[in-house]
């Protein structure tokens, strides 16, 4: 009797984790996929040296806002030069810490892409839209430069949730 009940047991906690990976399976999937993103863009963006020219004057502009100096180039959106201010009014100028800033935000929204799509659409298709929209060429491209597209791609797809 005993030894039925713990076969019993034993069934059920496999059914157990059978139904887990069933459910929650893609976006397990889809975890691990951001883990690599994220590990090939710190890959990528270890090797520059020197920022794009539109990179530089981000961050000039941002030490600008820092020391109360008239802005460099007063066209640019200010919102990433800001951001990059607040940062180094934190740990001090330094452009490696904010090498990696548009990464962050490309795959902050690839998650809200993801739970956005899950939520009307269904797991498998949320994966594969957010999937193909993290490695296209483009995205991942500027994504890697101090530029304004992986923060505007974070707030657009913010605006749609």
């Amino acid at each position: 009797m005993a030894l039925e009940n713990h076969n019993n047991l034993r069934r059920n906690e496999n059914k157990n984790i059978l139904s887990f990976f069933k459910s929650y399976g893609i976006d397990i999937a889809f975890v691990i996929f951001c883990i690599f993103l994220a590990l090939y863009y710190n890959e990528f963006i270890s090797v520059l040296r020197v920022p794009s020219h539109d990179g530089t004057v981000y961050l000039m502009n941002a030490h600008d806002w820092l020391n109360n100096e008239p802005l460099d180039e007063i066209y640019r959106p200010p919102l990433m030069s800001w951001i990059i201010a607040g940062i180094w009014s934190i740990t001090g100028e330094n452009w490696v810490l904010v090498k990696g800033l548009q990464a962050i935000f490309t795959i902050g929204a690839g998650v809200v892409l993801y739970i956005l799509l899950r939520k009307y659409k269904g797991n498998a298709f949320a994966f594969g839209v957010t999937a193909l929209t993290m490695v296209n060429g483009p995205v991942f491209l500027f994504s890697t430069q101090i530029l304004t597209e992986g923060l505007s791609l974070f707030f657009l797809v913010l605006s749609v949730y």
